[in-house]
This record gives C-alpha cells, sequence and structure tokens, in this order.
C-alpha cells in the first residue's frame, strides 16, 4: 500500500486491508466529510501552496488540516484512483437558486462504474449528498437531506432538494 493511500485511511479511519468497492463509497464519503474539514485558514493566513500530490498530501493527510473542494476532491481523488475506480476531477460552476457569478470555480470528482456515471463531492463544506449521486437523474437520499443532477444545457447542476 503506497504513503497516500496509507495516511488516506489513517485519516478517515478506515483499516488498511479493507478492499474498498463502490457499496463502501457512502461510508468512505461519510467519514471523510466527518474527519476533513472544509476551510479556508490556510489562505486566510497567506499559506498558498502549488496544487500537486506532494503538496495535497502534506497539509491534508501529514498535518492534518482541511482545505477547500480543490484540495478536498483533489486528495479524495487521488486515493480513489489508488483503490482502482474509474475517477476524473472535474470543474464546475456553483448553483444555489441561481448559478454563481464567479465562474467555474468549484472542483469535484466523477466516477463510471459498471456504464454509469455518479458525481461525488466532498469539498462543499455541510451541503454533502454524503453517497455518489448518478448523473441520471436519480434522488438520492442521505443524512444531509435528497440529492439529483439536473441536466439543464449545455451544463448541468447538482441539486440540494433541502
Amino acid at each position: 500500500m503506497n504513503e497516500l493511500n496509507a495516511l488516506f485511511r489513517k485519516r478517515i479511519g478506515v483499516q488498511e486491508d479493507v478492499k474498498l468497492t463502490f457499496e463502501k463509497l457512502d461510508e468512505i464519503l461519510d467519514k471523510t466529510a466527518k474527519t476533513i474539514p472544509f476551510e479556508n485558514l490556510s489562505i486566510m493566513a497567506s499559506h498558498l501552496s502549488d496544487i500537486n500530490k506532494a503538496n495535497i498530501m502534506n497539509k491534508i493527510l501529514v498535518r492534518n488540516e482541511g482545505g477547500l473542494c480543490y484540495e478536498l476532491n483533489t486528495a479524495l481523488y487521488f486515493f480513489l484512483v489508488e483503490n482502482n475506480f474509474d475517477v476524473s476531477l472535474v470543474r464546475g460552476v456553483i448553483y444555489n437558486q441561481g448559478w454563481m457569478t464567479i465562474g467555474r470555480t468549484h472542483v469535484t470528482i466523477l466516477l463510471n462504474h459498471e456504464g454509469q456515471a455518479y458525481l461525488i463531492d466532498t469539498g462543499f463544506g455541510g451541503n454533502l449528498p454524503l453517497k455518489p449521486v448518478p448523473l441520471n437523474g436519480e434522488t438520492v437520499v442521505s443524512g444531509n437531506g435528497e440529492f439529483r443532477i439536473k441536466k439543464k444545457v449545455p451544463t448541468m447542476e447538482i441539486i440540494s432538494l433541502n
């Protein structure tokens, strides 16, 4: 097991010998949300660094800090890749009763599993689905509420039904 995989498992409390499957992603997303905070303390302190695997590992998994979407979802992305998931990092625009005017500033994860595409996100504060959300419009329910993807031409949006 490589260092990032071992450190991520240790940080969220998942044993090294547990094989990760699609069915375990709900648990992984829940544990990640509860143990790695969404916060901007390093930005407020002007402690900025390049977004790369080494810096993400150091900040999130060695120093045990939190971060923003581009740090949290990138750490989760590397963890999922190392556990043989078919994932991609993508950027998007936030929708909250209307499109945000600051542009494509959100980073999230798309996962492909058995011919189906899902959105996975651990970098959006308290408004997380805590489950993979299928891109086919199906609603998923978690402790945080109901979530679904709604296609908007030419973009997609994630909607919290809370």
